[in-house]
């Protein structure tokens, strides 16, 4: 797959931006270099330990304007189990998962809104409050 734009975002709040290679959910740490829309530092080996998520994105500055939207769109014919995720810290996400299992690590979840800037989130699960299912 290549380098992937990534957002990490830790649960004490901080974020940091660059890119991965070869994420495997399955593994307790991964590869990450930090950039600030460059390749411009070394490889770092990152823990999941304290990460809320890890944001894989289209873009690394977003489009602070656009809103996600709130529900699903009811014409998307999208794979998975429709779900409102609500982190520790209060911020929620809407999504279809495969296959979540909170006993683990973390899961994938797809973003509702197709023109969001996130193609994916793997969402960890000790920093998850509650998941609904819709």
């Amino acid at each position: 797959m290549g380098l992937v734009k990534t957002i990490l975002r830790f649960a004490d709040g901080r974020v940091m931006k660059g890119f991965t290679e070869g994420f495997d959910p399955n593994r307790a740490s991964f590869r990450f270099q930090e950039s600030n829309g460059t390749l411009a530092d070394g490889w770092k080996e990152m823990q999941l330990e304290g990460l809320k998520a890890i944001f894989f994105v289209k873009d690394f500055a977003g489009n602070s304007l656009y809103d996600d939207l709130k529900n699903f769109d009811e014409e998307e014919k999208i794979q998975g189990r429709r779900m409102q995720v609500t982190f520790l810290d209060g911020e929620q996400i809407l999504g279809f998962a495969i296959g979540n299992d909170v006993r683990r690590t973390g899961f994938y979840l797809f973003p509702a809104d197709l023109k969001s800037n996130n193609f994916g989130v793997f969402v960890i699960s000790n920093a998850v409050h509650d998941i609904r299912y819709l």
